[in-house]
């Protein structure tokens, strides 16, 4: 894990050592172990390392390899297959790091070497040969890439403070971005980003850029619609070849209801062996390891499985609190006591909240969408200086269809097939409502002929400003494209949901919330659920395997059977990182709340008078915790990054922190 920035001049203008400098120490959090420079021939290369893999200064980058020259940020969790095939081609290594068996597998197969990789990466890489500068995303967008086309240069980086401290002309307003969020808290869906002008690589796209053919975009891999279950098996068979083997699956608890298919068993053990597989490459590592416990499922499935794979007790790290409806403490002990692990512990207190506000809004660069951040990034803060590298479950919801609404949708699958009675009871008692008229509706549709139905859309189009806005900026927002990106087309509506979240909706800006985070704190964060392996499988499975007699996530919960502790198998409520802002902003954090939505900076883009309202009607007992958080949000980003203030009180980094 590092940081990553660069220039490309397509005049050929040498590029300025000192501007390099000053991008790689807006970045020096995400490495701060070693500082590498490049600047010859009108490209400039600055690297921000921290040492995970290979901590020998041989690894450190810039790194020439023949005649190609990278930049790297992420983990190519394979490595080590991969150099023993490119050993028996012929190539020898001078490092024992993945960085070289990226630039290598880039000799022997060109482009398509992204084929070969499974892990997270972000890089860029100058073929003297080609004269040619090349860049890639990983699959699901785990590590971030940021570009901007100025003039004559095209400009990248791991974070965009980096290219808007070498540019105060780039701190612009995207006025669509900052609208949708304000509606509905979506952000980091799109090709686009809270500054005009400033993109990001979407995630599975690489680019590559010549001074004779200008900037060419182009996607390497996608998500196939399908459930080709018998195929999955043959593939995962094939790429579990030489993993090692699991424990066999239990299936006695009888309070987890029997599966009537007998390929759901089948399915699970696939699962397991992709998990462990999984969770046993992201173990890699010359430094220390730990996980993320948050007492859910996903998170408690990942430290299980790696307690199983370490001889030595896994590190775990949590966050808890006092108030009952946020509380997963009972959770996070049964794995703690269960797994054994060496646990760290952390209780934040709402005044926390205070000092860490414009710490995490600077660490991320953009706003964000809940307080559930302030409960990671102190987890984050609690493994500084214990481990450099954290496991974490997200992925795990949206590829097993975890949260709670996913029902309705799997309701209306059954019920566009008339076959929703014998698992509509049981739906409706988990989700405490009725899937009645999503039944009826579905049933009515499956009469009408192909041509008349039409696809349900998954959010409004066209989406409204916020009324609470100041005119002018509703108006700048009323002036641009309101339109949505539309879903892509899926066999059936439960895994169209699952893919549009997969790809659009929820993981790429919980994977932004969890990458800055963690990197304010110089921490590596890997997702075993985010295995394209894993993933490619669970999309191929029938939509019973997912969800089943009421219980979400039916075969992951049996795949770790006999791991996890028996409380998390028969888990069936859904927190995610909880945080009590609902009650801090009635009682101890009422007074900053206030201050904040009555300051004279929200009068600039927000009407005072609404702002109030939406306070009041939050103090006497309606929740708009989640809208204040983004207002509240929206006015630090305003303030450190449009006004600028962030970058004249540098350095922000986890020595401030």
């Amino acid at each position: 894990m590092c940081g990553i920035a660069g220039i490309f001049q397509n005049q050929g203008h040498e590029v300025d050592r000192e501007r390099l400098s000053r991008m790689g120490t807006l970045l020096a959090h995400r490495g701060p172990d070693a500082q590498g420079i490049y600047s010859e021939g009108g490209l400039g290369f600055v690297h921000r390392r921290l040492s995970i893999i290979d901590l020998d200064v041989r690894s450190e980058q810039p790194m020439r390899v023949e005649h190609c020259l990278l930049i790297y940020n992420g983990e190519i969790y394979n490595y080590l297959e991969i150099r023993s095939v490119l050993e028996g081609l012929g190539h020898r290594f001078r490092t024992e790091g993945d960085s070289e068996v990226l630039v290598r597998a880039y000799l022997q197969w060109g482009r398509e070497c992204l084929r070969h990789f499974n892990g997270m990466w972000a890089f860029a890489l100058w073929d003297e040969q080609k004269q040619e500068l090349w860049c890639a995303r990983d699959r699901f967008g785990v590590k971030p890439f940021y570009y901007a086309e100025v003039g004559a240069e095209f400009r990248f980086a791991s974070e965009p403070k980096a290219l808007l401290g070498d540019d105060p002309g780039l701190r612009r307003i995207n006025p669509r971005a900052l609208g949708r969020f304000l509606v509905e808290s979506i952000c980091d869906d799109e090709n686009e980003t809270f500054f005009a002008g400033l993109k990001p690589l979407p995630p599975a796209h690489h680019l590559w850029i010549s001074r004779g053919s200008g900037l060419n975009i182009q996607s390497y891999w996608a998500l196939a619609p399908g459930h080709n279950f018998e195929a999955a098996l043959e593939v995962a068979s094939v790429r579990l070849q030489g993993s090692p083997s699991v424990p066999a699956l239990q299936f006695a608890d009888p309070q987890l209801p029997a599966h009537p298919d007998v390929s759901f068993y089948t399915a699970a053990e696939a699962l397991r062996a992709l998990l462990q597989d999984a969770v046993r490459l992201r173990l890699r590592s010359d430094v220390p390891v730990g996980t993320c416990l948050s007492g859910g499922m996903d998170s408690s499935s990942i430290v299980s499985i790696a307690s199983a794979l370490s001889n030595q007790p896994i590190r775990t790290f949590s966050s808890e609190y006092v108030e009952a409806d946020c509380s997963e403490s009972d959770y996070i002990r049964a794995v703690v006591e269960g797994c054994k692990t060496q646990a760290t512990r952390v209780i934040p207190q709402p005044e926390e909240l205070i000092d860490a506000m414009a710490k995490i809004c600077w660490a991320q660069d953009e706003p964000s969408g809940s307080a559930t951040l302030f409960t990671q990034w102190k987890v984050m803060q609690s493994a500084h200086n214990q481990v450099k590298v954290l496991l974490d479950g997200q992925g795990g919801d949206e590829v097993f269809a975890g949260y709670l609404p996913y029902l309705e949708d799997y309701i209306w699958d059954l019920a566009f097939q008339h076959q929703e009675k014998s698992e509509m009871a049981a739906c409706q008692e988990l989700a405490a409502r009725s899937f009645e008229k999503v039944a009826s509706k579905a049933r009515w549709q499956s009469r009408l002929p192909a041509f008349l139905r039409k696809p349900e859309k998954l959010r409004p189009d066209p989406w409204k400003p916020p009324v609470y806005l100041q005119e002018s900026l509703r108006q700048q927002m009323l002036s641009v494209d309101r339109s949505r990106t539309a879903a892509r087309s899926w066999p059936d509506r439960l895994s169209r949901r699952l893919a549009q979240d997969l790809t659009h909706l929820s993981i790429p800006q919980l994977l932004r919330y969890e990458d800055r985070n963690s990197m304010a704190f110089s921490i590596e964060a890997r997702t075993p659920f985010l295995d394209y392996r894993l993933v490619e499988f669970a999309f191929a499975l029938p939509s019973q395997f997912k969800i089943h007699q009421g219980w979400t996530k039916r075969v992951l919960r049996t795949a770790v059977a006999g791991l996890a502790p028996p409380e998390i198998i028969l888990r069936r409520d859904k927190k995610g990182y909880p945080t009590p802002a609902v009650h801090w902003y009635r009682g101890p954090l009422k007074q900053w709340v206030g201050d904040q939505l009555h300051s004279q900076a929200a009068r600039e883009w927000f009407q005072a008078e609404r702002l109030q309202r939406l306070f009041r009607e939050h103090q006497q007992g309606t929740d708009h915790s989640w809208e204040i958080w983004r207002v509240l949000s929206v006015l630090e980003w305003q303030r450190l990054f449009l006004k600028g203030e962030g970058f004249v009180e540098l350095p922000r980094s986890v020595a401030a922190v």
